[in-house]
């Protein structure tokens, strides 16, 4: 069922004891709002998102400034400092936070609000600088198959508002499920042709016209793709419904429709694998869930087809003696 998120800005009450006492645990100690405020923008104080996946439960995000985010790796604990200017520990859930990202607001819609202040946040945006919002969604929590992406971008004003503008504009997108193909092999090590379809333009909505989207000529957010493998033994026909980026092993990086990577399997005698896509984006960040995975590739090297088949080798024809006569 397609859902559609809202953007909203939660009302930031500012009273007399937080100004004397921000937030412990919020590393930008100011209220700054991302998404759409106030009512004068582009969308008043609501925005539209349409997300294909389960929405609320599922789906994850971050926001840095662009350029200037950094995806410090997890931290111990929620007062533990990071580095850069993004989103930090302060999850979408709201972990290491007063507040979520997201609330429900009514059946198939979610609100998202941002307010830098209410969570463990990695500095402050500045006025004029540009920062990116990336969701991650999956169509299942119990089997999940399909995972799903979408950027919005804005621009930070000085009296502390990032409008996004979307306006019902960004529509989360189908990360493409890669088409691979055999190139060569050395030893045990393969090299494979990975091949991908464009993202929709509506994946990516850039509220400042800096051309930050694919095709633009700022600079990109959605930058490429983490290519990762699954293995599997060979016996296994069980359904790919994996998504966790975690679980797939890291191969290599390719452009926005693709390139070569190189693998050596963890099992070279009874597994295979497939391939799958990450978003890799600005800053080092990347999307939180896998796409659907690439048909599967034999690992074992002696049965690597040359082939675009490339999953097991034809058999050498046998030959047959003919009887003389004597």
């Amino acid at each position: 069922m397609t859902k559609v998120t809202r953007f909203c800005l939660l009302a930031a009450v500012v009273v007399a004891v937080s100004a004397l006492a921000p937030n412990a645990d919020a590393k930008c100690g100011v209220n700054k709002t991302i998404g759409n405020y106030p009512s004068a923008g582009a969308c008043g104080y609501y925005c539209q998102m349409t997300d294909p996946g389960v929405g609320l439960g599922s789906i994850k995000g971050d926001y840095w400034v662009i350029g200037a985010g950094i995806d410090d790796p997890p931290r111990a604990t929620c007062t533990t400092a990071g580095t850069g200017k993004d989103s930090g520990n302060y999850e979408a859930d709201g972990t290491c936070g007063t507040q979520g990202w997201l609330a429900a607001a009514g059946t198939n819609a979610i609100n998202i609000g941002i307010n830098t202040d209410a969570g463990n946040t990695d500095g402050c945006p500045l006025a004029n600088e540009h920062v990116a919002v990336a969701f991650s969604d999956v169509n299942s929590v119990a089997n999940p198959t399909q995972a799903f992406f979408g950027v919005g971008i804005c621009s930070m004003e000085s009296a502390g508002n990032c409008d996004m503008g979307l306006n019902g504009s960004i529509v989360m997108a189908q990360i493409p499920k890669p088409n691979v193909t055999f190139t060569s092999k050395a030893g045990a090590a393969l090299t494979m042709n990975v091949t991908v379809p464009p993202l929709p333009a509506s994946a990516c909505v850039d509220s400042t016209g800096s051309g930050h989207c694919p095709g633009g000529a700022g600079v990109q957010v959605i930058q490429g793709w983490d290519v990762v493998r699954f293995e599997r033994p060979r016996t296994d026909t069980t359904t790919d419904n994996n998504r966790a980026r975690a679980s797939w092993i890291p191969v290599g990086s390719v452009g926005l429709s693709g390139g070569p990577v190189t693998f050596t399997c963890t099992d070279t005698v009874n597994a295979n694998a497939r391939l799958g896509l990450v978003p890799r984006l600005d800053s080092g960040f990347k999307g939180d869930f896998v796409g659907t995975g690439s048909s599967r590739i034999e690992c074992n090297p002696t049965l690597a087809d040359p082939s675009t088949k490339y999953k097991i080798i034809d058999k050498k024809p046998t030959t047959t003696k003919t009887p003389v006569k004597q």
